[in-house]
């Protein structure tokens, strides 16, 4: 029996990339999955290979820039298998690009299948979580936001900062009701990715390349980390802290201060070796 047995998974934009990824990786540990996205056939593909490894799952067809879609959809799922435990909020129609290509109606597309689309799908979930004790909320995210050069990435940087944000808030706000809410910022050698490395390596280098040593997961790997966020525990933090804003600074600091204590354990360890 696995980790998530008897756990039911949203996922937006699981047609195929990390959505499908996620998709494949949470049914290995028992959930069952409503897979999301606007192209029913790469959704009936996730499907069957969800299938292949003894697996429930179920089309549902939306367009995350549509209110009314995101509603159905969450409906939806709730009709087939009776209610949310896990969303994973991954679509996004965004393209990097230089600031001064970027069009009003593209940017705008972007914030409706970004932060609105997270929004929305966020508040249209959270009923049915808090109504099975809990859940986990989990926003894709990205690491363009924080490259040392953001050129190109301007754009879609800001798009999925606002999405960060959401996540922190409603963190912060559903603490209390055991409903997580996380980012996870992936990169992983999909479809997209491919185009975008294919773009950036006509101006002399890639995506990758920006990161050190040239680091990149596979797919599935990065997946991996989002089978396991909705069955870690959390820390344990000091009685009496249940503001949830309060509980996530102490939780920070407890953080920080592991950090400055593995910080002084390796200076001495190199100390001692000469």
């Amino acid at each position: 029996m696995g980790k998530l047995e008897g756990k039911v998974a949203l996922i937006t934009g699981a047609g195929q990339g990390i959505g499908q990824g996620i998709a494949l990786a949470l049914a290995k540990e028992g959930a069952v999955i409503a897979v999301a996205g606007r192209t029913e056939s790469k959704l009936h593909t996730t499907c069957g290979l969800l299938a292949d490894i003894g697996a429930r799952g179920e089309a549902v067809v939306c367009d995350v820039s549509k209110k009314d879609d995101i509603t159905a959809a969450v409906d939806r799922t709730v009709e087939l298998f009776g209610g949310i435990d896990i969303l994973v909020n991954n679509a996004n129609d965004c393209k990097p690009g230089p600031l001064l290509s970027v069009l009003d109606e593209d940017f705008e597309r972007s914030f409706a299948t970004g932060p609105l689309a997270t929004l929305r799908m966020m508040q249209a979930s959270y009923p049915h979580m808090n109504s099975r004790g809990g859940g986990v909320i989990i926003n894709m995210v990205t690491s363009a936001a924080v490259r040392w050069d953001a050129s190109n990435y301007g754009a879609y940087g800001s798009i999925k900062e606002g999405m960060r944000s959401l996540t922190r808030a409603a963190a912060c706000e559903w603490g209390k009701d055991n409903i997580r809410v996380l980012n996870v910022a992936p990169h992983a050698k999909t479809p997209r990715v491919a185009v975008v490395d294919g773009q950036e390596s006509g101006r002399g280098g890639g995506f990758c390349r920006g990161y050190p040593a040239g680091t990149r997961r596979r797919s599935r790997d990065r997946h991996r980390s989002c089978r396991r966020l909705p069955r870690q525990r959390r820390r344990r933090l000091p009685d009496g802290c249940h503001d949830p804003a309060r509980r996530r600074s102490v939780a920070l600091g407890l953080t920080a201060i592991d950090s400055i204590r593995s910080s002084r354990r390796r200076r001495r360890r190199q100390s001692s070796a000469r």
